[in-house]
């Protein structure tokens, strides 16, 4: 008999045949000792799996560049390869399914899982027939997720909508047909395979309280009006740079707030403003719907804080800051972001440069990368991160950075010493970790742990090597 490529067909032809001895789930195969879940995985069997798949690989990219923004592509694919992920039909025990599921939704792993604390986000995999959205137990996962306040997140085979804006034309129709599902959902009209679940689902919904939006609302009701707002509020951003503002009305009369910063910390009022114009149909929807008028100001410098080119990107970073009090205020957590992201991208572009043989191609990567820390201490928290780094040219440079006069960063002075301390390090990262301890600290002893440890200590040798090379491209070649 003929099955469609989904789950239900990857179950009865791999997963089942794969434990059929052990009588075990497939993750319990992989990983005998278990492992710990950091994310939940909300989704439709019925989906294709190549969809599945590839939505699923496309946020853990995503969900690791969040994490590690400095990341190169190929290293944040390896980190997200790494992450567990809980997916019903391979984390439960298909050979068992009754103990598995226990007899009360409190005891499905469903329930235990979501409500774990190591349980980082709820993600919902939403096809290209966005069929999710007709799903009981996909329903009552989101439940789950607003109940405990775990972060919920939207993905799609293109990946979350935040980057969906520079997908093209066939994410913008996927996310227009999604939109359009989600306005006539309805929560009680979902289906499930067991009828039993899909009784035992609504009872435990009936109790649920609305907030918020859903004030004074009750049940699946209540439910419906905070779903389709949380999802409205998700979009809103997308549309708006699209210029969609027939759409923009709809995710408003659901409930979008439009003064909602994204993930770079800005606004749709400041998008609209920026990318269409101040008195543009988009800038004054979201103004009559609430929008807060300050997120105009400036609104082009804002968005050019994150724009493509290093140059345009400082120079409308600094502008911004140079900015009266108040307006800073507004935008604080953008040029946070800003500051990160130019960081970041200097950072990416400048890794191939500094595996060059030529030391001076190395000198010039360095010296662009540490006069950023001039700009301000995001800088020197950036680049610091990279101070545990598995490559050694991210620590090097990390270490060059705090070395240089101006570079306060006490904090990271632990880390510095672990370098120096490390007998297995690369004698250029020891020897640059020496010069930046002596800039933090101004002495050759600090402390750590309650204790005065010596610089030296343990690298006396690498100590007096130091003295010896104080130049940076000195220090460069040793790196070499």
């Amino acid at each position: 008999m003929k099955k469609d490529p989904n789950l239900y067909a990857v179950c009865e032809f791999f997963i089942k045949p794969l434990t059929k001895a052990s009588q075990v789930s497939y993750a319990e195969l992989m990983k005998p000792k278990g492992c710990t879940i950091d994310l939940f995985i909300s989704h439709y069997w019925g989906e294709e799996f190549a969809e599945f798949c590839q939505s699923t690989h496309r946020f853990a990219c995503w969900f690791v560049l969040q994490k590690c923004r400095y990341l190169v592509d190929e290293e944040a694919a390896i980190r997200a390869r790494q992450l567990s992920f809980y997916i019903c039909a391979f984390s439960n025990n298909l050979w068992n399914i009754e103990a598995e599921m226990g007899k009360s939704l409190d005891e499905t792993p469903f329930h235990k899982v979501i409500r774990s604390p190591t349980t980082q986000m709820v993600v919902m995999n939403v096809d290209q027939l966005a069929s999710t959205f007709a799903r009981a137990w996909c329903s009552f996962e989101f439940f789950l997720a607003v109940e405990t306040g775990k972060q919920f997140c939207l993905n799609s085979r293109h990946g979350p909508p935040e980057v969906m804006y520079e997908a093209g034309i066939e994410a913008e129709m996927a996310l227009t047909h999604l939109f359009e599902v989600l306005q006539v959902m309805d929560i009680r009209s979902c289906s499930c395979s067991v009828q039993e679940d899909f009784d035992m689902i609504h009872g435990h919904l009936a109790s649920f309280k609305g907030w918020g939006i859903a004030e004074g609302l009750g049940g699946a009701e209540a439910l419906n009006r905070i779903m389709k707002s949380v999802v409205a509020d998700r979009v809103l951003h997308v549309f708006v740079k699209w210029g969609s503002t027939d759409k923009m009305q709809d995710a408003l009369r659901l409930g979008a707030n439009p003064n909602t910063l994204d993930a770079h910390g800005i606004s749709s009022v400041t998008y609209a403003t920026a990318l269409h114009g101040s008195d543009s149909n988009q800038a004054q929807v979201l103004l009559q719907w609430g929008g807060n008028a300050e997120f105009q100001t400036n609104a082009a410098e804002v968005v050019d804080m994150f724009d493509t080119n290093g140059a345009k990107r400082a120079a409308a970073i600094v502008k911004v800051e140079d900015m009266d009090e108040n307006i800073r205020q507004i935008y604080s957590q953008a040029v946070h972001c800003a500051q990160r992201e130019h960081i970041t991208r200097l950072t990416r572009d400048r890794l191939e440069e500094m595996h060059s043989i030529d030391s001076r191609v190395r000198q010039s990567a360095l010296e662009s990368i540490a006069n950023e820390a001039k700009l301000g201490p995001k800088y020197v928290d950036c680049l610091a991160e990279c101070l545990g780094h598995e490559d050694p040219a991210l620590r090097y440079f990390a270490a060059y950075a705090l070395s240089r006069p101006g570079a306060s960063a006490v904090q990271y002075v632990p880390l510095l010493l672990d370098i120096v301390e490390n007998e297995d390090e690369e004698k250029g990262v020891v020897l640059m970790a020496e010069r930046a301890l002596r800039t933090q600290t101004g002495e050759a002893t600090i402390h750590k742990d309650d204790s005065r440890q010596s610089v030296g200590g343990t690298s006396s040798m690498r100590s007096s090597s130091f003295a010896a090379h104080h130049g940076s491209m000195e220090m460069v070649e040793d790196f070499g």
